[in-house]
């Protein structure tokens, strides 16, 4: 019972958590988007998409080894072996942070003007670099409360880290904002920096009070005798997956502009679609995933436990319960966002081109949300082998239809390699999770009557909200209706009960 609570209450931190996360995200991309405009996305992403591939680099996936480690040394009860696990781990981190810092800020020139395009991009590179050690050390960290089933220290750390982005972003941008783009992504990535460095100390002070209420039963050797062979065995396929996977995004994300460009024959048009999809419309998509997306990350250190009991049937019971409602909830955020996308365009950004967008992707979405969530349990089983592959595969192929399509058809054909990519990886990962966990797709629970559902929870709504005027109020009311309707048609057609809804919770007593 002890554990099923504490699941449940590390799942509402990080479900809140991740929505006020998201929230003021959200708002800083809708605040930086007026003030900045869809060219200047367009330039912040490209700048973000290398700050991604440099980020992966000094985190490098020992955060994931940490949990898992550290999650097996606690079932075994050695608290040294605990305490080694993470002390290797940020050591580790540190170094690797160090070294990408000396070479991302040696060469911002020429990643600027060579990859990027764009020598504006220079400043913002050469500050964001001295962000990459505190951030692969507090993922270290972050991994460690994870394992120890302690959601909320890295939860006040990550508030604490928007907040400080937030109010330094605020206060630069207030000043020096009309100086420019370059200016204004300097300001930006300076704001990263700062707050990234701040959640460090945080975490590493949060960790200092909470080292001491480590259990022990006084063993002298862990479970694992080896614990920087198994940090390297876990770790380095997570490390050459993120590298490489992150290479191909960079390279991806650095080509998509030039594509769009030579389809509209203006630099600066591709670079406002760049932005349109990539900073604004997705960040939307990905909103109500807060959630599914925090029970995906919490279900590493259960399923990892789970399998070093050899509790096979354990994990089989869980992951069927995840998937169900994880396939569940994105349907009916994919016939929220179909609904109300033109609406939510205009609101936050004032662009119906946005609202078109996220319409046209709303059918993806249960693929985004689901593939999500299945990589974080493949990750918990160990087959974090086969998520690498599929990305790889996933990216090269995206990289090869960004220079053959999109310089063709534009906009559309980039929608359209959107639509393969997801499709393809979610179909792999999928696939892959149900081979490994004997479990059995349930064609009518998670497809037919889903689907269904949120058809006639769509048309129902559409027809009561057509008198709704105000785009704000036809949101919320719009939302609100959908839910209740769907999840009505899906009592109705026996895809869900009320005992079922009450085992969401993937852990027994």
């Amino acid at each position: 019972m002890k554990k099923k609570k504490t699941f449940l209450i590390n799942t509402v931190i990080l479900t809140v958590t991740a929505l006020i996360l998201r929230a003021i995200g959200l708002f800083f991309r809708v605040y930086l988007s007026n003030i900045i405009g869809a060219e200047g996305m367009g330039l912040y992403q490209l700048i973000f998409s290398v700050y991604m591939l440099a980020s992966t680099f000094a985190t490098n996936g020992v955060s994931t080894a940490v949990t898992r480690l550290c999650a097996d040394e606690m079932v075994m009860g050695c608290k040294k072996s605990v305490f080694s696990v993470l002390k290797k781990s940020v050591k580790l981190s540190a170094v690797l942070g160090c070294l990408i810092n000396i070479l991302v800020f040696a060469f911002s020139s020429p990643i600027a003007t060579i990859f990027i395009g764009d020598a504006r991009a220079i400043p913002a590179l050469k500050i964001l670099s001295f962000s990459l050690v505190p951030m692969g050390v507090s993922a270290c960290f972050k991994g460690y409360f994870t394992a120890r089933r302690k959601a909320l220290q890295p939860s006040i750390a990550s508030i604490f880290e928007q907040t400080v982005r937030m109010a330094v972003v605020f206060f630069l941008l207030a000043h020096f904002a009309k100086s420019g783009l370059e200016t204004a992504c300097f300001a930006v990535l300076a704001a990263d920096t700062i707050a990234e460095t701040a959640s460090c100390v945080f975490i590493a002070i949060s960790f200092k009070f909470d080292r001491k209420n480590v259990a022990s039963n006084g063993r002298k050797a862990g479970f694992c005798k080896h614990i920087s062979k198994e940090i390297v065995r876990i770790s380095l396929p997570i490390t050459a997956g993120k590298y490489l996977t992150s290479l191909l995004l960079t390279v991806e994300n650095l080509i998509v502009p030039k594509s769009l460009s030579r389809f509209s024959g203006s630099k600066m048009s591709g670079l406002e679609t760049f932005g349109l999809i990539k900073g604004m419309a997705l960040p939307i998509i990905f909103f109500p995933a807060s959630f599914l997306l925090s029970v995906s990350a919490l279900l590493i250190p259960e399923i990892s436990s789970l399998a070093v009991t050899n509790d096979y049937e354990a994990i089989k019971k869980d992951v069927n319960r995840v998937l169900n409602i994880t396939i569940l909830g994105s349907v009916l955020a994919a016939g929220c966002f179909f609904l109300c996308a033109d609406k939510i365009g205009k609101t936050l950004y004032d662009s119906e081109q946005c609202g078109v967008l996220i319409s046209t992707l709303s059918p993806v979405i249960p693929l985004m949300y689901i593939e999500s969530v299945t990589v974080g349990i493949l990750k918990g089983l160990d087959k974090q082998k086969s998520t690498f592959i599929y990305s790889v595969f996933d990216s090269t192929i995206r990289i090869i239809a960004v220079i053959t399509v999109v310089p063709f058809f534009g906009i559309d054909g980039f929608l359209a390699v959107m639509y393969f990519s997801n499709i393809f990886t979610c179909s792999l990962n999928f696939i892959k999770l149900l081979r490994v966990t004997n479990i059995k797709f349930q064609t009518l629970n998670w497809f037919l009557k889903p689907l269904l559902a949120v058809a006639c929870a769509v048309i129902f709504t559409k027809r009561i909200c057509e008198v709704v005027t105000n785009d704000l109020a036809y949101i919320i009311i719009s939302c609100t209706i959908i839910t209740l309707v769907y999840l009505v048609a899906l009592i109705i057609t026996k895809a869900i009960n009320f005992k079922s809804a009450t085992q969401i919770i993937p852990i027994r007593n």
